[in-house]
């Protein structure tokens, strides 16, 4: 490297760092001016430790003042969202506010979006609601979890669930009070509370879960089953609540299942021969490893069904047949694989399956194949004839130049 090149990169460096240096030291200054003109009081407490004699009570004119330093802090930061720093300030200086003053200017910025300004969710002053938002309900949790908030704004959504957590983990006895209050719950809060109650009395969650609608209950099951199905303790504990109740014993065993074949097939299937389920509840929870299985590994899926010599071929097996064969070199790869099967009812099943699938696809030349290798050679002279006839309907030309070729080669191979 030459000398003047190397002096160029220290320089470049040099002046990147003193630029990181003052961009901080800028961030840090203004930081310090914000808290200063918001708060002018001293050693302002955390907002845990508020107290309502240490709240300031603010002019007309400080409030203004204060609410246009917090929108002008939040609307020039390059990602407020992101800015940490920033928003643990704006904790210290809400801290300071009124109740009545969060909720004044979280309904301010919301209002802009009902008139239909600013239509972005990811906008600064969304970010801004969610930590008015949040120091609402750190004050009063019920009141901010049951605000009304616009539906679309994604990001004040979070941030009530954000609240709810916040209070979840300060004080879960007063959550589970507001629960059994009879107070109309958002769905989404009582299911966060539920899941919550799955990690400790999974049989007391269960039993929450009556009161929820059936696509609500079995959304919370199919989560816990994935969350805890590389737990050992926690899913047993979770099989045994729901025991007595096949659909959702079925229901949350398949989802286990499947999150555990994702590490290992061997350790899904050894996790379903192990619960002592009926012979049907435990065929079709198999036949789930094997779909997931067939989708990663198609080849190797396939090949060990063949080995076990099998006679089933359920709906979810043509499923993932149909997903390895629909395009190439899996087409080919399946077809040949279809060669390997032994002959019977299973493999004559496959092979209809396949020349459907084929036609339906316009790869009418190796369904005519599929077709001449049938065993039952008087359905499969049928199938052939079936898919000539769609062929000529359509390509009419192509089917006469292809079938001719066709036929030559299956003379000489008859020869």
């Amino acid at each position: 490297m030459k000398r003047s090149t190397f002096f160029i990169i220290i320089l470049a460096a040099g002046c990147l760092v003193a630029g990181f240096a003052s961009y901080r030291h800028s961030r840090d200054r203004a930081s310090k001016a914000f808290i200063a003109d918001a708060a002018p009081a001293k050693n302002i407490p955390p907002a845990t430790e508020i107290t309502a004699e240490a709240v300031l009570l603010r002019s007309p004119r400080e409030l203004v003042a204060l609410k246009e330093n917090l929108k002008h802090s939040y609307a020039t930061c390059p990602s407020a969202e992101h800015d940490w720093i920033l928003r643990g300030q704006t904790a210290a200086v809400l801290a300071t506010t009124t109740t009545a003053e969060l909720k004044e200017l979280l309904e301010e910025l919301l209002a802009r979006y009902s008139r239909g300004q600013f239509p972005r969710d990811e906008a600064w002053d969304l970010t801004l609601a969610v930590d008015l938002l949040r120091e609402w309900g750190r004050r009063d949790p019920v009141a901010a979890c049951m605000a009304d908030l616009p539906v679309w704004a994604t990001a004040v959504s979070k941030g009530r669930m954000a609240v709810f957590r916040d209070w979840l983990l300060r004080d879960p006895a007063a959550v589970g009070r507001w629960m059994s209050s009879g107070d109309e719950v958002p769905a989404d809060l009582r299911n966060a509370w539920i899941s919550e109650r799955a990690k400790t009395d999974p049989r007391d969650a269960v039993l929450q879960l009556a009161g929820l609608p059936q696509q609500a209950r079995e959304s919370s099951l199919l989560e816990w089953s994935t969350t805890c199905a590389l737990q050992p303790a926690e899913r047993t504990a979770l099989l045994d609540a729901v025991r007595e109740d096949p659909a959702l014993l079925k229901l949350c065993a398949g989802r286990m299942a499947v999150a555990l074949g994702e590490r290992s097939v061997e350790e899904a299937y050894a996790f379903i021969d192990g619960l002592n389920l009926d012979e049907e509840m435990a065929t079709s929870l198999d036949d789930g490893i094997f779909s997931l299985w067939a989708t990663r590994e198609p080849q190797v899926a396939f090949a060990a069904w063949v080995e076990q010599k099998s006679t089933r071929v359920p709906d979810s097996f043509l499923r993932a047949l149909d997903a390895w064969s629909m395009n190439s070199p899996g087409t080919e790869e399946a077809i040949r694989w279809v060669d390997t099967v032994e002959a019977g009812p299973a493999k004559e099943k496959i092979q209809l399956h396949f020349i459907e699938d084929l036609t339906r696809s316009e790869r009418f030349e190796q369904a005519v194949l599929m077709g001449v290798s049938m065993s039952d050679r008087e359905e499969g002279k049928r199938q052939v004839r079936r898919v000539i006839t769609i062929w000529m309907e359509k390509f009419p030309q192509d089917a006469r130049e292809r079938l001719k070729v066709m036929s030559h080669g299956l003379d000489a191979d008859a020869k």
